[in-house]
This record gives C-alpha cells, sequence and structure tokens, in this order.
C-alpha cells in the first residue's frame, strides 16, 4: 500500500472503512476487545486465521497500524485519520523501517526512505503534516510541512527547510537543520483558541542566527494570506 502524496486531493485518497484495514493489500480483521497501556488503546490485528503480531495504536483520531518483530517495527508502517465528518479513514501518512539483525535477531529498527509524520498536537482543526527523507533513522535533505483545512481538500505547503546529518568528534552521527527555514507555532490552526503564525529565518551550527520574521495569516481570511509583522526576533549570536 502506498503513502498518499500530500500535493493530492484527499478526495483521491485511500478510503477505508475500520473494521476492514489494509496491510500488505490483505484485509486486517479487527478484535473487538483491547486493553489499555499508558493511555494507548491496543488491538490485535489478523489476516484470515494467521496473527501477524500487528498492533494498532489508537490515539485521538489517529491510527498507526504496522508490524513489531522482537519488539522492534518492521517493514511499512501506515498512518490512518478518522475524519470527524464523513467517520470514515484516510491513509495520510506512513513510512519503511529498516532492520539491523545479528545473529538472525532483529537488534534495531530505523525509519528509511520517503516518511509523512503528523505533528504532535494533529486534530481535526491542526492537520500539520511533516514530508521528506530519512536515512538510517536521521533526517536528510529537504522536508516540507504542509497545513489542510478542516474545510478544504487540498493539503497546503507552509513551510520547511533542509537538513543535513554529520558526524561529530564521538563519531555519534545525527542530522541538524541548516540554512532557510520556516516554522510554525506551536498551536498551528483554525480551531478555537488557535493562531496561524509563522517564523522564517536561518539555522548555522544547529542554532538560530540572526533576524526572525513573524509572520501572521488571520484564520478566518485564510484567502488574504500571510503578512509580516513588525515584531522580530533578534538571536545574540548572529554572524555579520
Amino acid at each position: 500500500m502506498g503513502y498518499l502524496v500530500l500535493k493530492e486531493s484527499w478526495k483521491q485518497s485511500k478510503e477505508v472503512d475500520e473494521a476492514n484495514m489494509m496491510k500488505n493489500n490483505q484485509v486486517i480483521n479487527l478484535q473487538t476487545q483491547s486493553k489499555q497501556e499508558n493511555g494507548l488503546n491496543y488491538l490485535k490485528g489478523f489476516v484470515g486465521m494467521l496473527e501477524l503480531n500487528i498492533q494498532i495504536i489508537r490515539k485521538s483520531q489517529i491510527t498507526y497500524i504496522g508490524e513489531y518483530q522482537n519488539g522492534k517495527k518492521v517493514g511499512r508502517w501506515d498512518i490512518f485519520y478518522k475524519d470527524l465528518w464523513t467517520k470514515k479513514n484516510y491513509l495520510i501518512g506512513g513510512g519503511q523501517y529498516n532492520i539491523k539483525q545479528d545473529g538472525g535477531l532483529i537488534v534495531n529498527s530505523n525509519k528509511n526512505g520517503k516518511w509523512i509524520e503528523l505533528n504532535d498536537g494533529f486534530w481535526s482543526y491542526g492537520q500539520v503534516f511533516y514530508s521528506g527523507d530519512y536515512i538510517n533513522g536521521n533526517k536528510q535533505g529537504r522536508w516540507d510541512i504542509y497545513f489542510k483545512d478542516e474545510w478544504k481538500y487540498e493539503n497546503e505547503l507552509i513551510g520547511g527547510g533542509t537538513y543535513i546529518i554529520e558526524q561529530d568528534e564521538n563519531n555519534i552521527v545525527n542530522s541538524h537543520k541548516i540554512g532557510n527555514w520556516i516554522e510554525l507555532s506551536d498551536n498551528f490552526g483554525n480551531g478555537f483558541g488557535q493562531q496561524q503564525i509563522l517564523y522564517s529565518g536561518q539555522y548555522k551550527n544547529c542554532q538560530k542566527i540572526g533576524i526572525w520574521y513573524i509572520m501572521k495569516r488571520d484564520k478566518y481570511k485564510m484567502e488574504e494570506g500571510f503578512k509580516r509583522s513588525k515584531k522580530i526576533f533578534s538571536y545574540p549570536n548572529f554572524i555579520l
């Protein structure tokens, strides 16, 4: 099952019924019984009579479907969103996990290749997506940020920037932001108590530098676009 390309409309996205979700083009039958752990519901998935050790983690209106082996996530993981109004599940994100084995046992798994992820506060009126590539668990290259208005089908490219992968003096490999970025405020959306604010500036040596501009948009007049605020942030490590 391929992941949803964010530039496509939701009318063209994959629709699935809650009791008829798919994994590797096979129907997953969900048990009606579940258990709770750390505030999340866990359901076991089956293809026919074969148990695949697939866990479905439900939080708010989001469902993650994938497979565990030896306690590690493996293979394709898909992210579904249950629309508040249609009550249907839509495939809106996900990606692939690669595994590292030792003696035939899986000792580690990392995200790899193209991924579409959701922000931590994702909900009906705050639908923010991140789209980009992983290399062995590290973000690399261009990552785009999209926002979807609950009342529209199209996803809006609204921000993003570039990650690079580097190795530090302790030979630890990690990724960090570099160059020009447009980031979203923590409570970005068009719901009650939310605002639509963007921050535009530069990263260097893992830190924000120089002048960062604030751009705002009236969530009730989104067609008027973002306007730069007179207020700016100036970071002390700005290098002329």
